[in-house]
């Protein structure tokens, strides 16, 4: 049985180079995931996390404007709710 369900992905990043790699290193595995988002930091990630609902967020933790520990905070909450 082959399965050939995809998960939805979302990559937290201030750093474009760095954020590139990771997505490249991502596409580069043999994994289901497929990228439907990226971000420069958390207050930018949020309204796309909340319209994609991801099943990844890989995030970075030092971010400008609103870091990644303050975006995984505002994560949690909502996933309770």
């Amino acid at each position: 049985m082959n399965n050939t369900h995809t998960y939805k992905l979302i990559v937290v990043e201030d750093e474009h180079l760095i954020r590139q790699n990771i997505i490249k290193k991502i596409n580069s595995l043999s994994i289901p995931f497929e990228l439907v988002g990226e971000a420069s930091n958390g207050e930018i990630a949020i309204p796309l996390i909340e319209q994609q609902c991801p099943s990844l967020v890989i995030t970075d933790i030092r971010m400008p404007q609103y870091d990644g520990l303050e975006l995984i905070k505002y994560l949690y909450k909502i996933i309770l709710i």
